[in-house]
């Protein structure tokens, strides 16, 4: 999909529906300067109801995934100083295993809907541009891994909620203002 259908509004995954407050919001922090970019991809309710839905038993498959070859391995006469390798070996091959078959499961699942699977995000020009150009731009508000809220963001309603509320920084909130218009999507101040 080119970026001027996103810009319409029409929902970036389906095509179809209109973006809305569940839409992805995609935030981007400056490294030179006290800029924020706000990359926003238009998702209908239609598309963020079957994302939604696809979390619990992805995640579930994932951890059994990692832990079922760890419980086969259990009960079999391995020397102790084996063991622990072993078992860390077979927990991160499920694990591997687990996220292949869950990246497939979704994709195949999201092509029988007539959308994309959430995390091809990735695939949007735009946010390749941003996440290449790591001298200028940074995925999290601070250097390092996240922001110690410990709560995930992923929508324009969340990260509304958050800049206005625990981040209080207007600066990102005009930007995910802007970011909104852009892809017009609506944005509500509440």
């Amino acid at each position: 999909m080119s970026s001027a259908e996103s810009s319409s509004g029409a929902c970036w995954f389906c095509g179809r529906g209109e973006g809305r407050e569940h839409s992805v919001a995609l935030p981007f922090w400056s490294n030179v300067s006290d800029d924020v970019q706000v990359l926003v991809l238009p998702r209908c309710d239609r598309c963020h109801a079957f994302h939604d839905r696809q979390k619990y038993p992805s995640g579930l498959i994932v951890v059994a995934f990692a832990a079922v070859p760890m419980l086969l391995l259990a009960p079999w006469p391995i020397p102790e100083s084996l063991r622990g390798v072993l078992m860390v070996v077979a927990m991160a091959s499920g694990f591997v295993g687990g996220i292949v078959f869950t990246a497939n499961r979704e994709a195949r699942q999201a092509h029988a809907h007539g959308t994309r699977p959430l995390p091809d995000y990735v695939q949007h020009p735009p946010y390749l541009a941003l996440a290449a150009d790591t001298r200028t731009w940074r995925q999290t508000r601070t250097p390092g891994i996240g922001d110690g809220s410990g709560s995930r963001r992923e929508t324009v309603a969340d990260y509304r909620r958050y800049f206005t509320g625990i981040a209080n920084d207007p600066v990102a909130l005009a930007a995910l203002e802007r970011g909104c218009i852009a892809a017009g999507v609506s944005f509500d101040r509440q």
